[in-house]
C-alpha cells in the first residue's frame, strides 16, 4: 500500500483570479496539490492528470495482479513491463 493520500481526488478551479490556479483536493477537500504559474490551461491539464493518479494506480495494479499474458504478440509483455514500472515510480521505488 502506498503512503498517499487516499482518492478520489478531484480538481478545483480558483477563479477570480488573472491567472485561474486548478488545486487538487481530497475526499475532504484538504488541498493535495497546486498546479499554477504556467498559464491556465497547462495549469488545468496537470490537475486533471494529478487528481486522476490514485485512479491510475489503481488500474495499474488491477492489470498487473493479472500477470504477463500468454499470447503470440509480445505487446502485451512490454504492456505489463511498462505498468510494473509505473507502479513502482508512483510507489517511490524509482
Amino acid at each position: 500500500m502506498s503512503a498517499h493520500t487516499p482518492g478520489p481526488w478531484e480538481v478545483m478551479v480558483q477563479a477570480g483570479k488573472v491567472d485561474p490556479c486548478a488545486e487538487v483536493v481530497d475526499k475532504d477537500f484538504d488541498s493535495i496539490g497546486v498546479a499554477c504559474g504556467c498559464g491556465a490551461l497547462y495549469d488545468l491539464a496537470d490537475a486533471n492528470l494529478i487528481a486522476a493518479a490514485p485512479d491510475l494506480l489503481e488500474a495499474l495494479q488491477s492489470l498487473a495482479g493479472i500477470g504477463r499474458k500468454s499470447s503470440t504478440n509480445p505487446k502485451y509483455d512490454g504492456i505489463f513491463d511498462a505498468a510494473h514500472k509505473a507502479i513502482a515510480k508512483a510507489e517511490g521505488r524509482l
